[in-house]
């Protein structure tokens, strides 16, 4: 599920913010020093002031004040996994509605937040810088390429003089080299990242969105070498339709991709995994389980691995209708990561949110520029009373008042029944 960020609320007051200036990196684990986290987000997107009625107000809590409870320990049936370079500074909200939903159907399903654990390997100025600073040059991407593919990459001095210095044209050879000695914490990463799944788990799922498609690949296979068995789920902004198909018919390690929503199709597919049933390939969902037995997917080469359906229609997704039937996004595992943390206390988690998907004003005039909806560009909004209902949950249960909403554009309606 892919999210924009468009819209900025602050439940009580706040005064403005002091973004962080630009600092050298600095690996390690001496991630309290040196850095003012960047507590706005980005700098460009527009801040929006919310005025709420005295439902949401009566339920504000201090700022940093967290009341979330920790997660009863249980069976990981499901494991969603948030890999670098995703932000830290929030939750991933289509993996906790995919959790949300999961758990609905009464399948345990826990999300790892793995990025914080590179942060702390790399330390946070690094980890921040790369997020940010090198996600339109996928420099993120960069520092897994060589674990994945050990060969046939360009050289580093390519890379510097093609895509980076042109892109950048602050950035040194000497930061460049700092950039590199990163990579030595991959290796081990990986290693870690594959230890850590569960015994019983049957399903694990990758978010693949902003510098997340190698870091998910690199775990995905090293998984599969271990564990044939296990099911290899991806999704995520960057499976959205042609990148979707292409990224399935290269990577065996795939077993399941889900283009688009997959609030109804992802959970489909755990239940027919839980049951011993195959899951085949449909509008939305690519699947390899249907094409070959278990040792036999593990032992293809992308080249004799054909594609399950057409590819047109695969990229056919299916849409939510209905988002007022959608379940609140499940954060409870980020902030139980954040609370145990090293960076607690280095900057204050903010909260995620939906109002509605797609654009109306794509609808009927498509902005040039813009190709964020895809095949999802029909707009759809949820109730106003859903809107406060959500707010006043997700609130309440983790006690932050700061957030973002990851809709394309504003209902108007809401002017007159939500502001």
């Amino acid at each position: 599920m892919d999210c924009v960020l468009s819209t900025w609320f602050v439940l009580q007051g706040s005064n403005g913010e002091t973004r962080g200036k630009r600092l050298r990196l600095g690996g390690g684990r001496n991630v309290r020093g040196g850095i003012t986290p960047d507590s706005g987000g980005f700098p460009y997107v527009e801040r929006l002031r919310f005025v709420y009625d005295n439902r949401v107000k009566a339920i504000v809590h201090a700022r940093g004040t967290s009341i979330q409870p920790e997660r009863e320990v249980v069976m990981t049936q499901v494991l969603l996994v948030n890999m670098p370079f995703a932000n830290l500074r929030w939750p991933n909200l289509g993996i906790s509605l995919l959790a949300a939903a999961t758990q609905r159907r009464g399948i345990s399903c826990r999300v790892a937040y793995w990025c914080f654990d590179f942060a702390e390997r790399i330390g946070l100025p690094a980890y921040h810088w790369i997020a940010d600073h090198f996600a339109f040059v996928l420099g993120g991407e960069r520092l897994f390429a060589k674990h994945y593919f050990p060969d046939g990459l360009p050289d580093d001095d390519a890379y510097f003089r093609e895509v980076l210095a042109p892109a950048d044209s602050e950035l040194t050879r000497d930061e460049f080299a700092e950039l590199l000695l990163l990579e030595r914490h991959v290796p081990e990463f990986v290693e870690w990242c594959a230890n850590q799944v569960p015994a019983e788990c049957r399903v694990v799922g990758f978010a693949a969105t902003f510098q997340q498609t190698l870091p998910s690949l690199c775990v995905a296979r090293e998984l599969k070498r271990r564990r044939p068995e296990i099911v290899i789920a991806f999704g995520g902004a960057a499976c959205e339709e042609e990148m979707g198909v292409e990224l399935f018919h290269r990577f065996p390690e795939i077993d399941l991709l889900f283009l688009g929503e997959a609030d109804d199709t992802f959970p489909d597919a755990v239940e027919a995994v839980l049951q011993g049933e195959r899951v085949r390939s449909g509008p939305g969902v690519l699947s390899r389980m249907t094409e070959r037995s278990v040792p036999e997917r593990a032992a293809a080469s992308p080249s004799d691995a054909p594609l399950p359906m057409k590819a047109d229609d695969a990229c056919r997704r299916l849409t939510v209708e209905q988002l007022d039937r959608l379940p609140y996004p499940d954060f409870d595992d980020y902030f139980a990561r954040f609370r145990n943390s090293a960076f607690r206390g280095e900057f204050e988690p903010l909260i995620a949110f939906e109002m509605s998907r797609g654009c109306w004003w794509g609808g009927k005039h498509h902005c040039s520029f813009c190709g964020l909806n895809g095949t999802s560009l029909a707009y759809r909004s949820k109730s106003a009373d859903r809107v406060i209902d959500e707010l006043k949950s997700l609130v309440s249960r983790y006690g932050v008042e700061r957030g973002f909403a990851a809709d394309n554009i504003f209902d108007f309606r809401y002017r007159k029944s939500l502001l």
